[in-house]
């Protein structure tokens, strides 16, 4: 037996009241003390813990104010003033955004759902319909349904050819059937879904440095009037800044909805980035090319005629946040936010670091 199940065993046989083996509870719980303890200290207040109150509180921070020392951020890679030809000067700093494919179950109603396992939430009305779904799968329901049709009786003759030989003129005709319709209310059924749904993607806003600006979980589809109004939200909290440029992969079809129902985006330039642009866009869309393609923008290239700023750092930041999918796949949406938002804070607060090491002069943007 090894020093350290002596030790355990001791420690049992003197009664002692606590387990000795680590459980992911553990880590989980001493993950949020740590983040929580954190925040406290940054703020120089004292962590008070209730006993009430809700999981979804502890992100509330990040909703209304956003990510913590970033939201103001500059630095040489990420932000340029440019000279134009006319003497005029330029400032640029551009958000780059994308996608990603990880999400977590989730419920279409008020109601949190009560277990990770757990299918629906604690609704009575619908965990009736659960009832009743589990019942009609189940073996004896099938058999009964089965006797009964054995039962049903059958027409004798329904092969009949006996002739009419009279018909009562004063008799009353039905009125024909009127000509076929849609129906008012329309050709979908409600239908109980009985099954777990998951959230479709997860998108990022992320400065050409690599700083993580933004995340938003998309729930439905990744439409690009999604994508507008979470580039709106996230630059609507206190202290930040409009960017002058972003980048995204069908900013061709964001730029025509921006101008149709979303006058904030007046006078932000949106181009696709340089990747997908060459690889991913036709060269016939007259519209894409007149406004969406970088190289009109001077700003955009360096004196070497290179690209200044990184537009595939999204897709590299994605990258990374992809090592976490196993770990959220099912965590419930409170865990999962604060999970997220937290780990991508101590990547801000890392790579910040780098970025002063490195001589990119990382500060806040003044106005």
């Amino acid at each position: 037996m090894s020093l350290g199940d002596t030790y355990l065993k001791g420690l049992k046989d003197t009664g002692w009241q606590f387990g000795s083996r680590l459980t992911t509870e553990h880590v989980w719980d001493a993950f949020i003390i740590l983040c929580l303890l954190e925040d406290k200290r940054h703020g120089n207040h004292c962590l008070q813990v209730p006993h009430t109150g809700l999981q979804k509180d502890r992100n509330k921070d990040f909703i209304l104010n956003g990510q913590p020392g970033v939201v103001d951020h500059a630095c040489n890679k990420c932000y340029r003033i440019h000279l134009t030809p006319s003497g005029k000067i330029r400032h640029c700093h551009p958000i780059v955004g994308d996608r990603l494919n990880m999400g977590h179950p989730f419920v279409l109603c008020e109601e949190p759902v009560t277990r990770p396992d757990s299918k629906l939430c604690s609704n009575p009305e619908l965990k009736e319909f659960e009832r009743k779904n589990k019942e009609k799968r189940a073996s004896n329901f099938i058999l009964k349904e089965q006797f009964r049709h054995t039962q049903a009786s059958q027409p004798v003759d329904t092969l009949s050819t006996k002739q009419i030989d009279h018909v009562d003129d004063d008799a009353a005709v039905p009125p024909p059937d009127p000509c076929p319709s849609k129906s008012a209310a329309g050709n979908r059924v409600a239908k109980a879904q009985f099954s777990r749904k998951r959230t479709h993607n997860e998108q990022t806003l992320v400065c050409p440095c690599g700083i993580i600006y933004a995340r938003a979980t998309m729930f439905g589809a990744e439409a690009v009037s999604n994508f507008l109004v979470m580039v709106q939200n996230a630059f609507s909290v206190p202290g930040a800044k409009k960017p002058e440029q972003i980048f995204y992969d069908t900013n061709c079809l964001a730029h025509q909805q921006a101008e149709k129902s979303f006058p904030w985006f007046k006078g932000i330039r949106m181009c696709v980035d340089v990747w997908h642009f060459l690889n991913k866009h036709q060269v016939t869309h007259k519209y894409c090319q007149e406004h969406c393609n970088p190289i009109q923008y001077p700003e955009l290239l360096d004196e070497f005629g290179k690209w200044f700023f990184n537009t595939s750092v999204a897709e590299q930041i994605n990258a990374w946040l992809q090592g976490y999918h196993s770990i959220v796949h099912e965590m419930l949406p409170d865990k999962f936010d604060f999970f997220l938002d937290k780990m991508i804070m101590r990547r801000n607060i890392e790579h910040l670091k780098k970025l002063q090491e490195q001589g990119h002069n990382p500060q806040a943007l003044e106005d």
